[in-house]
């Protein structure tokens, strides 16, 4: 009989058997028995696993493919500064700490559905030829510190159940995060991307850092997902003249405040949209809300440069939002802040042609009332108000109305003052109509 797992994993060499499940007479060898029925120390098992990437090594190089698919690793594992050729660890077990910090992977890394039950370490590692992560489970703190990946590489489907580090990493070739689940907090602080980067339907649980990342291909956020308070920032990343895409995303938990290039950052099918207008993460925290509002500005200028008017008017809303809130919690510029306030109520800063012209009628209409009011009140009863009377307050509500009338010189002082201040109200107010009005045709 040999090791049932040997089997199911194919092995070349099926192994001696060590162990047998009293439960159901499965028998199994050193490496695929379960964690405490090996028979040897840890380290002694290490020693053997190690003896068998070798042997793999000197037969072969690093095109000959060694095999430790649904290898358990009974405790900590110490790899640290070794040559691995191709090597197959699928569905393996880290029961404890996984640490091949240093370690040169000449060959292919499979570590498909591999489970790290401990801290994992692939510190400076170093993949000449392609690593395959997909479907693995990292309980412990995934450190990729200055890890070099030459090949192509992928993540998909990875669950990193705290906060890992891939700081300093190198992608030289393409790399897929599609669907990978960040538990805990993710660092990519001088990531290079020298191909395509795929972060496809990835979920972020914490915060996430992107800084300094230099993009050399095409990084690719796709239909992301973040929990409530997790915040994706992204800081100085280096994208000209490579581009970075954002589709089919919610953007509101995206921090851009201290990314100062935007050229070649697109947003396609995604939303900033909070509450009816864009607001994305920043606004309401007091210490980044000039900043936030730098971002705002450095939006509506990439918007404009691309002629899309439509996205640069939503751009500056929030910007002018932005400064209104800048003005109420710095406590300064008192005056500056009711002018601003008074160009959003009246026209929405320019950009809302119907509140414009539904203040504007207002404006018009308001003395026709206020003389309507007066002229009943002063005349008793109300219901012989003659067309005389009517006549009067038209004729009085004209001389508020620009062009309509001439004020005359027998009027009052203070009515004759009012009358002027009148008529610029609704000429200014015209003004706005009509410079919103365009603003909403030209996009």
């Amino acid at each position: 009989m040999t090791c049932c797992k040997c089997e199911e994993h194919k092995w070349d060499d099926p192994q001696e058997v060590v162990y047998t499940d009293p439960a159901n007479g499965k028998e199994y060898c050193l490496f695929h028995a379960p964690a405490d029925c090996k028979g040897i120390s840890v380290d002694a098992f290490n020693e053997k696993a190690l003896e068998r990437i070798k042997a793999a090594s000197v037969s072969g190089g690093v095109d000959v493919l060694c095999n430790l698919s649904g290898t358990i690793f009974p405790g900590d594992f110490n790899a640290k500064g070794h040559d691995f050729p191709a090597i197959n660890l699928f569905r393996a077990v880290f029961t404890q700490g996984a640490h091949f910090g240093g370690a040169r992977f000449g060959g292919m890394a499979i570590f498909s559905d591999v489970h790290f039950g401990g801290k994992v370490n692939f510190n400076k590692a170093r993949f000449k030829t392609g690593a395959v992560f997909s479907g693995c489970r990292f309980k412990g703190y995934p450190n990729f510190y200055r890890a070099n990946f030459a090949g192509e590489t992928s993540f998909s489907k990875a669950i990193f159940d705290e906060d890992t580090c891939f700081d300093m990493a190198g992608f030289e070739e393409a790399v897929d995060f599609t669907s990978a689940h960040f538990l805990g907090g993710a660092k990519f602080s001088g990531v290079s991307f020298g191909a395509e980067a795929l972060f496809k339907g990835v979920s972020f649980a914490c915060g996430t850092k992107f800084t300094t990342v230099q993009v050399k291909g095409v990084i690719v956020f796709d239909a992301i997902q973040a929990a409530e308070g997790a915040v994706l920032e992204f800081v100085d990343c280096i994208v000209s003249p490579s581009v970075l895409v954002f589709q089919n995303c919610d953007l509101t938990c995206c921090d851009f405040s201290l990314q100062r290039d935007l050229t070649n950052i697109h947003f396609v099918n995604s939303s900033w949209e909070n509450k009816c207008r864009i607001k994305p993460n920043g606004e309401d925290q007091k210490g980044k809300l000039q900043l936030t509002r730098d971002f705002y500005q450095r939006m509506k200028a990439k918007y404009k440069g691309e002629n899309n008017e439509y996205e640069a008017s939503k751009w500056h809303v929030a910007e002018k939002e932005a400064q209104l809130k800048l003005f109420r919690w710095n406590g300064e510029s008192k005056f500056l802040w009711i002018m601003l306030w008074l160009y959003k109520f009246v026209s929405g800063f320019g950009e809302n042609a119907a509140r414009a012209f539904w203040v504007l009628i207002g404006l018009a209409v308001l003395p026709l009332l206020a003389l309507t009011c007066m002229g009943v009140v002063h005349h008793s009863p109300w219901w012989d108000f003659d067309m005389a009377g009517i006549h009067q307050i038209i004729k009085d509500w004209l001389k508020f109305i620009p062009l309509a009338r001439t004020i005359g010189e027998d009027e009052p002082g203070g009515l004759h003052v009012l009358m002027i201040f009148w008529q610029l109200l609704i000429t200014l107010q015209a003004a706005l109509f009509a410079f919103a009005l365009r603003n909403r045709f030209r996009r």
